[in-house]
């Protein structure tokens, strides 16, 4: 539920939230989360797939920061505490990018897979490097723009929303590109398979990986 607010609200009365966090909401997400990082944990461990860490530590993020947001709600209609709002307010900006980076090494996972290195635009020891790069980026500026949002400082506001707006721009524009990078990998190797592409299954991985970057 929102509540009204004007223009100089940051200025004379600053709040940690603009509307009432939702408990029912919240404890949905830190059982799915918290359901499904205990699912990938133990795919992790059996399969020995290491390089799914940082997605694991990004499903850890959303668990934690959801009981943090049903903290928030359970303080409703406030005035809310820091300590709920600080956990989800950086874990649930933090999350995505290490989701994301998880995502970008399976790509070269799969190109490494199919002997499909013909089929990208970029040289694969590369792929992984620019976009964890790109994302490491706009990681950094979230959590810098997240630190200022719990200031209370009507000037640290404004600008932790300005690097929290800038980051999460980042973050789309390299991802974007990314599933692009993945289409066009895509369509060549169907027009020039390896030998090895026609053994292995790599159709099926990049349909999650889709699967994933759209969710």
């Amino acid at each position: 539920m929102l509540y009204p607010r004007d223009a100089n609200d940051d200025v004379l009365n600053f709040h940690f939230y603009y509307y009432h966090p939702s408990m029912a909401a919240a404890v949905i997400f830190v059982i799915l989360f918290g359901v499904s990082t205990g699912a990938h944990f133990w795919q992790l461990l059996r399969s020995r797939t290491w390089f799914m860490i940082p997605f694991l530590i990004g499903g850890i993020f959303e668990t934690i920061g959801y009981i943090g947001r049903a903290l928030s709600a359970g303080e409703n209609p406030g005035p809310y505490t820091k300590i709920p709002y600080i956990i989800q307010s950086v874990l649930l900006l933090i999350a995505p990018a290490l989701f994301a980076a998880t995502v970008y090494m399976h790509l070269a996972r799969i190109v490494r897979m199919s002997d499909g290195d013909h089929a990208l635009f970029i040289r694969r020891q590369w792929l992984t490097r620019k976009f964890v790069a790109g994302d490491i980026l706009s990681f950094l500026m979230q959590c810098s723009g997240a630190g200022f949002l719990t200031t209370g400082d009507s000037d640290s506001i404004s600008m932790g929303k300005s690097l929290v707006l800038a980051g999460l721009a980042l973050q789309l524009v390299a991802f974007g590109l990314f599933v692009a990078a993945a289409a066009v990998f895509q369509i060549k190797l169907q027009q020039t398979p390896t030998t090895r592409s026609k053994a292995v299954p790599w159709k099926k991985q990049l349909t999650s990986l889709y699967a994933v970057s759209v969710l």
